[in-house]
């Protein structure tokens, strides 16, 4: 076997499981229920229930800023917390740059001016603020979202600054023209972990709509 014929293999074999990992955890990671509540061409409007959220905010000024959030929030969900209990992991993970250039009320992420760095983990629907596992790290921030309508714009591939941005006026785009009234920040869902095999990666902009 040449070097050709074992450097294909290898390419080969590192696909297979990018894709295989991708579909583990697309298949046994759960997501919030919703209910559709129309859906066109370009973007769907659900409803979503009411869910308890653990959220970390950081100074986007630091160096990988979603790396540093994702590893608080998981440390916790795997354990460290004050009951020392496992919380399941869900899809997707929200994340939010807020910046000071920008007005709060609408937010643009991930650009260099951005301030704050917010990622946010949907806890599963059987807990409340009563039970959830209380966080051992004063970063985490525990609360009750109760339930709203998103407007979603679905899309594909890697992420990055610039389509992220691009994604944002765009649905605030279709929703203006539609006079759909906006009622919230636009946030980045994530439903795949970073090593997800691109073509099947799925992320979504989301955006809290009257």
């Amino acid at each position: 076997m040449n070097l050709y014929s074992i450097i294909s293999l290898i390419i080969l074999a590192i696909l297979i499981c990018s894709i295989g990992l991708t579909l583990y955890f697309d298949l046994g990671t759960p997501a919030p229920d919703y209910t559709l509540i129309s859906s066109n061409n370009e973007y769907e409007i659900r409803k979503y229930p009411s869910v308890i959220t653990a959220s970390v905010t950081i100074d986007a000024i630091q160096q990988y800023p979603g790396n540093r959030v994702f590893n608080i929030l998981a440390d916790y969900i795997y354990g460290n917390n004050i009951s020392r209990q496992k919380i399941a992991m869900t899809k997707p993970v929200l994340s939010e740059l807020k910046s000071d250039v920008i007005p709060l009320t609408a937010p643009v992420l991930e650009k260099k001016d951005a301030s704050t760095y917010t990622m946010t983990f949907i806890l599963p629907s059987t807990y409340t603020l009563e039970n959830v596992p209380k966080p051992n790290d004063s970063r985490i921030v525990l609360a009750y979202k109760p339930e709203q309508k998103i407007a979603v714009l679905k899309f594909g591939w890697y992420v990055s600054v610039n389509r992220v941005d691009h994604k944002i006026q765009k649905l605030k785009k279709l929703l203006e023209k539609d006079r759909v009234i906006m009622t919230g920040a636009p946030v980045l869902a994530r439903y795949n972990p970073p090593f997800a095999f691109p073509l099947l990666m799925r992320n979504e902009i989301w955006i809290p709509v009257q």
